[in-house]
């Protein structure tokens, strides 16, 4: 988790997109026997009982900053850097999660596949995103995780602009979802790797629980909105254009702003170091 710390976290969440993988195959085999009721109530019943067992297992290895337990470090959540960051979560969970509530349908309604095709695009998605977890994680070590982040979004938006809106056929909607799927499945595992950069391992997981919050609201704000778009201009779901288009500039958004968190951060760094010189090489910290 030293060296390898990048390689380490996206291993450890390969799990969510071989999860997503396999349940996406048996829901849908649920739902034609059982009904979608049932299909929810065995989906909850497998998280929970599966998040029970492993709890007990999971034993912590870094001692908090400063004793802190609970909230969020103020100063650390006051800053500048922070705000860019909690920022650019919104907009990257909005873009991670959009593909999955809409390509799918997409499929079904403008391309006009089976819904059986429906739901193999969504395990395409997870299962690109598995292999991309594996890549990203030594990528991550070897550039830095934002500009991991920041090759995995304009990727992410680059597919959306030049495979998904321009196309409306099954190939090139399962290129979509490989591309999306490969460069989707880092943008999660790639949070924890840059509030560690930034903040340090012993602040992290205060700082990951409102980066968490921030991830709901992105969630929120794009999934329902664009089910609005769809609704008003999408003809009936025969038209996914100005939901396409929103997706993308999620991905753009997102993009920025990891960009300028970068920047930030580099000049900061260069402003300590230089102030560290200044008062003998004594450490100057400074949470902004």
């Amino acid at each position: 988790m030293g060296r390898r710390r990048g390689l380490a976290t996206c291993l450890a969440t390969t799990g969510g997109s071989i999860g997503g993988l396999w349940m996406s195959l048996a829901t849908r085999a649920l739902i034609a026997r059982a009904g979608w009721q049932w299909s929810l109530r065995a989906n909850g019943i497998i998280i929970i009982g599966v998040g029970l067992a492993v709890s007990p297992l999971m034993r912590m290895r870094t001692r908090l900053a400063g004793g802190q337990r609970g909230l969020a470090d103020v100063r650390v959540v006051g800053s500048v850097r922070f705000a860019l960051l909690f920022l650019a979560s919104v907009f990257v969970a909005g873009g991670y999660f959009a593909p999955y509530e809409f390509l799918p349908p997409f499929a079904v309604g403008q391309v006009g596949v089976s819904k059986t095709w429906g739901a193999n695009v969504s395990s395409v998605l997870n299962g690109s995103g598995t292999v991309s977890r594996l890549v990203v994680g030594p990528l991550a070590d070897a550039v830095g995780p934002m500009w991991a982040l920041v090759g995995c979004l304009v990727a992410s938006m680059v597919a959306v602009f030049a495979l998904w809106l321009p196309f409306a056929s099954l190939k090139m909607t399962l290129a979509t979802a490989v591309v999306l799927g490969l460069t989707g499945g880092s943008l999660i595992s790639l949070t924890p790797l840059i509030t560690a950069e930034l903040f340090g391992v012993g602040r992290l997981l205060s700082i990951l629980g409102v980066l968490y919050f921030a991830s709901t609201v992105g969630s929120m704000v794009c999934s329902p909105v664009g089910g609005l778009l769809l609704d008003k201009y999408g003809g009936g779901g025969k038209d996914y254009t100005s939901v396409i288009v929103y997706i993308g500039v999620f991905y753009a958004a997102a993009a920025v702003l990891v960009v300028a968190l970068r920047v930030y951060s580099a000049r900061r760094s260069g402003r300590k170091n230089e102030a560290s010189r200044s008062v003998g090489g004594d450490r100057v910290v400074a949470l902004d």
